[in-house]
């Protein structure tokens, strides 16, 4: 099977950036949680739904298949890149990537 690749941005800001560096690991937050025991698309819409109100159904609809695609469909050997808002000038050290090593771990 081919590897894919991902983008996992560190934060709005870069403000995970250097954790998951220092790490070795790719995070989201957007305050929905601990991933883990979501086992499908609805209920990481129900969570998406929960912690934005206010949102547009379209926005909820991105971020619910965002988040899914980072829970579900990330695999070992596949590829994450994550571009860097620490370093945006410096393209050969902006972007990092990393072979996948395991699946999905909630870290809280």
């Amino acid at each position: 099977m081919m590897s894919k690749a991902w983008v996992v941005r560190a934060g709005r800001d870069g403000e995970q950036e250097q954790a998951n560096l220092v790490a070795d690991t790719a995070t989201i937050g957007w305050g929905i949680g601990n991933l883990t025991g979501v086992s499908s698309r609805e209920e990481m819409r129900s969570l998406m739904d929960a912690a934005y109100p206010e949102d547009s159904p379209g926005r909820l609809a991105n971020l619910t298949g965002q988040a899914w695609a980072f829970r579900s469909q990330i695999r070992p050997g596949d590829i994450v890149i994550m571009p860097s808002k620490l370093r945006p000038r410096k393209m050969s050290s902006s972007l990092r990537h990393v072979s996948l090593r395991g699946l999905y771990e909630g870290l809280r």
